[in-house]
């Protein structure tokens, strides 16, 4: 494997990681403290579309809004590691980026568990959607890009 194959593999190791930290770091917070990051948003939307808009139905988009972002996040980082190995389309890296997000996803709920949030099984096909989309968006991206005009 060539050194900028291998230092593209380490650079995004890295940033996957950081995205875990993330990620996990928000799902061992208590509910209150949790809340209050979304709540804060909520309250910016709401200032923007008028105060009458419903404050329950804007946090909660917020707050699956959060988890779709931030798992698109960590589908970009896992896609694009696992394209940076040289023989990606061989089948044992297939489905790297797939197995990880949903992987994640599931620990991510899995924390949650004993923070008193609750754990639910929506929030998991959220977190993997908001994976997926990016892993799909990476691949037609390079399709796009290798096919002959």
């Amino acid at each position: 494997m060539k050194s900028k194959a291998k230092n593209r593999i380490l650079v995004f190791g890295v940033l996957i990681v950081l995205a875990l930290a993330f990620i996990w770091g928000n799902s061992v917070l208590d509910r209150g403290s949790s809340g209050k990051l979304s709540m804060y948003i909520t309250e910016i939307i709401r200032k923007i579309f008028g105060e009458e808009t419903d404050f329950e139905i804007i946090h909660n988009c917020v707050r699956k809004a959060a988890h779709f972002i931030e798992f698109f996040m960590l589908g970009l980082l896992l896609e694009l590691q696992k394209n940076s190995i040289e023989d990606a389309t061989e089948k044992k890296y297939a489905f790297f980026a797939v197995f990880g997000a949903l992987a994640s996803a599931v620990i991510d709920e899995y924390i949650q568990f004993f923070t008193g949030r609750g754990s639910m099984v929506p929030d998991i096909v959220i977190d993997f959607a908001g994976s997926l989309c990016a892993i799909l968006a990476v691949y037609a991206f390079r399709k796009n890009k290798n096919k002959p005009e």
